[in-house]
């Protein structure tokens, strides 16, 4: 196991702001708060339309070059949408980011793909403990493996709890 080292700060973007996404951010900010030595920050989140998030005090973005160009040391993947992750990821492995993916079945849909992206262009594909856990992760409505009604056994109420582990991945992979 890594050990954690003091004082450390990390620079992330993130791709969707769901249920998951808008724990993680949470996460981040609590986090942020009672470790003011281990900063976190949040460069761009991106969204389909920024415009709905105009409220809220993130950096929102509906640009995908805003992600590809920031000075972000990871990018994290909470997308719902297979297609917007297969759209964007390619473009976030070129620009030579790390990924933290969270979803397993995107994973296991589509590894091989993602895996032969990142190698060719020397980016790294950070595997997130949810993925190899029990916890029900970005099993969205849009999945034509679950039906609505499994879609909400199987989710829960536990987009905290599934946060507080990406939180978590983004310590180990990082420090």
């Amino acid at each position: 196991m890594k050990k954690k080292l003091a004082g450390f700060k990390i620079n992330i973007s993130i791709l969707g702001y769901g249920h998951i996404g808008k724990d993680l951010v949470a996460g981040i900010i609590r986090h942020n708060e009672k470790n003011p030595d281990d900063i976190i920050t949040i460069n761009n989140i991106l969204v389909k339309n920024k415009v709905k998030h105009l409220d809220e005090n993130y950096n929102f973005t509906d640009c995908p070059s805003d992600i590809l160009t920031n000075r972000s040391d990871m990018v994290v993947d909470v997308m719902d949408n297979i297609e917007y992750s297969l759209k964007y990821l390619p473009q976030v492995f070129a620009a030579k980011k790390s990924v933290l993916i969270v979803g397993k079945i995107f994973l296991s849909e589509h590894g091989e793909f993602l895996f032969k992206q990142a190698k060719a262009n020397d980016a790294q594909i950070l595997i997130g403990s949810c993925i190899s856990s029990d916890m029900p992760i970005h099993i969205s409505t849009k999945n034509p493996y679950y039906t609505s009604e499994e879609y909400k056994v199987k989710r829960g109420n536990n987009s905290a709890e599934v946060s507080s582990a990406i939180l978590e991945d983004i310590f180990y992979f990082y420090s």
